[in-house]
Parts: C-alpha cells; sequence; structure tokens
C-alpha cells in the first residue's frame, strides 16, 4: 500500500483575477500566497480566468501554479469556480493596490506582505495580517479582532 501525501492534507484553494492593467500585481500577490500556503504545508489548487490547477503540494507543484500565474490575462472567473475559493486574490481598476481575501476578512497585499499592517474585515472592524495567516492555518476560525478563539481537539480538550 503506497502512501499519498495529499490524502492527508489540508486543501486550499486560491482565486485570483484582475481588471485590465492589474494582472501583474495580482498574479505577483497570489504566487506570495500560493507560496506561504504551500510552505505551510497545505495542498494549494489555483483558478484564474481561463485556467486552473487542482490542489497539490511540492515543489512540481510549485512550479505549474508559478506558471499558470505568469500566463494568465485579465478577467473574472465564473461562479461555479467562485463557490470552492477559500482565497481570493483581486486587482480592480478602480483601486491602487490588491486586496486578499478569506472569509470576511480583507487586507491589501501590502499589509498580508508586512510593508503595512492592520486592515479591516467586512464590517470595518480591525484586522492584522497575524489574523489572516492564522484563519489560513486554523482553517478560518480565527476571529477578526484577534480575540482568542476556543476550540477542542480530537479528545474532547480544549485548545486555545
Amino acid at each position: 500500500m503506497e502512501f499519498d501525501a495529499n490524502e492527508e492534507r489540508q486543501q486550499v484553494e486560491l482565486l485570483a483575477e484582475a481588471d485590465g492593467g492589474r494582472m501583474d500585481d495580482v498574479a505577483e500577490a497570489a504566487a506570495s500566497v500560493a507560496t506561504y500556503l504551500l510552505e505551510s504545508e497545505l495542498a494549494v489548487g489555483l483558478t484564474v480566468p481561463g485556467g486552473r490547477v487542482e490542489p497539490s503540494a511540492g515543489p512540481e507543484h510549485r512550479a505549474e501554479l508559478l506558471t499558470l500565474l505568469a500566463s494568465t490575462y485579465p478577467g473574472s472567473v465564473g461562479d461555479a469556480r467562485r463557490e470552492n475559493a477559500d482565497v481570493f486574490v483581486q486587482g480592480t481598476a478602480d483601486e491602487e493596490t490588491v486586496r486578499i481575501t478569506l472569509g470576511e476578512r480583507t487586507v491589501t497585499f501590502e499589509q498580508l506582505s508586512g510593508t503595512s499592517l492592520g486592515g479591516s474585515d467586512r464590517d470595518g472592524r480591525p484586522t492584522s495580517v497575524r489574523d489572516v495567516r492564522n484563519a489560513v492555518a486554523d482553517g478560518g476560525e480565527t476571529a477578526a479582532d484577534g480575540d482568542d478563539v476556543s476550540h477542542q481537539n480530537a479528545d474532547g480538550g480544549e485548545l486555545r
């Protein structure tokens, strides 16, 4: 019996889309997010206008993701693919920055990459880069305002 490393791995679906001249910025941000997720030992899937890479991991998969991002073009992804996305990387013509959304939390790429601090959720509450990174790591269970969130482990014990 062979062990498939991806079988036990948590998956994250990444979606990247952009208006007109924003695709290079979105591709750069999506490449950084994908690399971070892969380094966090998550299987990463990617959907862009006109292309898709199924979730997997490893150096060859990373190259496949980056190749797709390098060759993608501006546009939007259809609703059917949008429903499955966990992380959205979007650039619009009317904004100067690329926005990254996970659940109800949105930060700019500059905030996520550490060149700026803070951010806000959809209700305007402050959030931090740490909150978004933790939300990816804990499956979206981290509070947007940084509050400690209790969890139960597999034997019913509480984690903090």
